[in-house]
């Protein structure tokens, strides 16, 4: 394969009982996976965590509704276990379209946040206790997705 996603097949013919040689050269273009942000990390944090924020990336939606949250994946597509508890944390997420953040709490419980940064992204703030968090960046549509970047921080939103 070239640099420019294109396979090159030469394509030879021989013929019998004279000297007749013909080839020829066939680009066939092939599809890469788009990995430009999708990279699922998972976190585990103490209080006065550095870098502040912790970053990750992913693609939105997936194929299970939820009644409030769109649609997700079956798998969580981030893990972040808080290994004591913070007074004060804040889970946003950045995208180009509009998308949810389902988390479930260690003791199991499910919220969906929407809307809270300009009426079309997510933000979960507050106190969070010690344990597993499994987090989900949903999509309204099952037929759309969207790159995202999620930020994990201990600072207060400025705006």
């Amino acid at each position: 394969m070239n640099a420019i996603g294109t396979s090159i097949f030469s394509l030879a013919s021989i013929g019998l009982g004279s000297a007749t040689i013909a080839s020829t050269t066939v680009a066939i273009p092939v599809t890469q996976p788009d990995l430009h942000l999708a990279q699922y990390e998972d976190f585990t944090l103490w209080p006065g965590f550095s870098p502040d924020p912790q970053q990750g990336s992913g693609r939105s939606g997936g194929f299970n509704f939820t009644e409030d949250c769109g649609y997700i994946d079956t798998a969580p597509d981030h893990q972040l276990t808080l290994r004591s508890a913070f007074d004060y944390l804040r889970i946003y997420v950045d995208a180009d379209m509009d998308v949810t953040l389902f988390i479930e709490t260690p003791n199991g419980d499910r919220t969906c946040y929407d809307n809270e940064i300009d009426d079309m992204l997510p933000e979960a703030a507050g106190r969070f206790e010690p344990g597993t968090y499994k987090l989900w960046i949903g999509h309204p549509s099952p037929e759309d997705d969207a790159d995202y970047r999620i930020f994990i921080t201990q600072q207060r939103d400025n705006n």
